[in-house]
């Protein structure tokens, strides 16, 4: 096992949610009370966010807690964490251990992923088993089972499509989590259906397809006559499903782990629970069969108002270069290069106008490359994130924190921190160079 220590117990349990990135939950080790407080915003982060992990804590003896006697750094944590993670237990015996993980494990991973607490009062940290034995710890068989739709489900799905004049695929972050980029693509390029891509969904289909239709957002959204969610909820940041981003007549189809996700906000069509990877596989097929091809004036459409938009996007930029100061475009654009030329290098993004503008300049071809706030949209995710992402995959990095950007570049000996203090204008660039121990 190896061990990694952070300052703060949110940033630890922050970059136990490379989960995300590796299909495994990460874990997180805080002390009782206020490092247990420090780590439940990350915690519940995390859960809203769909990434495994779990994170464990210490805490004080029961028989004081329980009846309120006072005690150093004493609180109910376990009955504290549970509505802000997806199951929170407590170990009460040592040789319950194994099980304890196992069952953290299994519910991190299965269903909608999610965070998890263990609870390990003093008694118990304390406590010790008779003898040794394999029985107390074994091995998680098959922690997230398969799921695939029904035959009828996916005809329904099938209909909406054929019949569909304004189609489009909305990717959220779930595609990128569910390693399902094989089957979006196929998707994409056997129909030509435009798709637009959640902020953490950017590279599941490259962001430079011919399909894409970013850059006409809100008027594919807003004529689209089918949705095909995928991976996507329709919360707070697709105005929870209603008009005017949808037309009141859309019609939806949505691939979701959880039924009760379902109807939500929106009238879900076309259900399809499953496991994403394993709903494609089998709905793919069977809108090949169909021979379902997104109407041409559709795509001609999209492509106007893409060109018009980019063309605006452009000269926004031009404008930016030439000025004297630094900002925000003529700050990122340097990265988006940057990116492009090394389309293996990981972001990690925070911020409001530096997130917003960030995550439209720079573009992304491969998924699961791109880290961002997320549904929750807490800040102070970046650090943790991005020094977990570097452990887990040893890839270069790049931070853009708001109102500072820190680059870190792997060089073997060496690692580069690039500081872009973006205040107001973002002026001042700071080049720091450290020595790897």
């Amino acid at each position: 096992m190896k061990y990694y220590g952070c300052s703060r117990e949110d940033a630890a349990v922050d970059a136990a949610a490379a989960g995300y990135l590796t299909g495994k939950p990460g874990v997180a080790l805080t002390v009782s009370a206020p490092g247990f407080l420090n780590g439940l915003t990350a915690l519940a982060q995390a859960t809203k966010n769909c990434f495994p992990l779990i994170m464990i804590s210490g805490s004080s003896d029961r028989h004081i807690i329980d009846l309120d006697r006072g005690d150093y750094e004493g609180l109910d944590q376990y009955n504290v964490a549970k509505p802000f993670c997806k199951a929170a237990y407590r170990v009460d015996r040592a040789q319950d251990m194994g099980l304890a993980i196992a069952r953290a494990v299994r519910t991190a991973l299965s269903g909608r992923p999610g965070g998890v607490y263990l609870d390990l009062p003093a008694a118990t940290v304390t406590d010790t088993v008779a003898q040794k034995s394999d029985a107390n710890i074994y091995k998680v068989v098959d922690a997230a089972p398969k799921q695939l739709p029904s035959d009828e489900a996916i005809d329904r799905a099938v209909e909406l499509l054929k019949n569909a004049k304004h189609p489009v695929i909305l990717l959220g972050k779930g595609a990128a989590y569910a390693r399902s980029e094989d089957e979006v693509r196929e998707l994409v390029d056997k129909t030509k259906i435009p798709f637009l891509p959640m902020s953490m969904a950017k590279g599941v289909v490259p962001d430079d397809s011919p399909s894409s239709a970013a850059s006409a957002r809100s008027l594919s959204l807003g004529q689209a006559d089918v949705v095909l969610l995928i991976g996507a909820r329709l919360n707070w940041m697709l105005s929870n499903g209603e008009a005017p981003l949808f037309r009141e007549d859309a019609k939806f189809i949505q691939v979701e782990i959880d039924a009760t996700e379902f109807n939500s906000n929106r009238k879900i069509d076309a259900p399809l629970q499953g496991d994403i990877k394993s709903v494609l596989q089998k709905l793919v097929p069977a809108i090949e069969k169909a021979g379902i091809k997104a109407p041409q004036d559709w795509l001609d459409l999209i492509a106007q108002d893409s060109k018009k938009n980019n063309d605006k996007f452009a000269a926004r930029i031009s404008a930016s270069e030439a000025k004297p100061t630094l900002g925000y475009y003529s700050a990122i654009e340097p990265i988006n290069d940057l990116m492009q030329k090394h389309p293996d290098t990981y972001i990690v993004s925070e911020g409001a106008n530096t997130l917003d503008i960030g995550r439209n300049l720079v573009g992304m071809q491969k998924p699961r490359h791109r880290l961002d706030t997320g549904t929750w949209g807490v800040l102070g995710v970046g650090l943790g994130y991005a020094i977990a992402t570097a452990v887990e995959t040893g890839k270069p990095v790049i931070a853009l924190e708001g109102h500072l950007v820190s680059m870190v570049w792997k060089w073997k000996p060496f690692v580069v921190t690039t500081y872009l203090l973006l205040l107001s204008l973002l002026t001042t660039v700071v080049f720091t160079m450290v020595m790897l121990t």
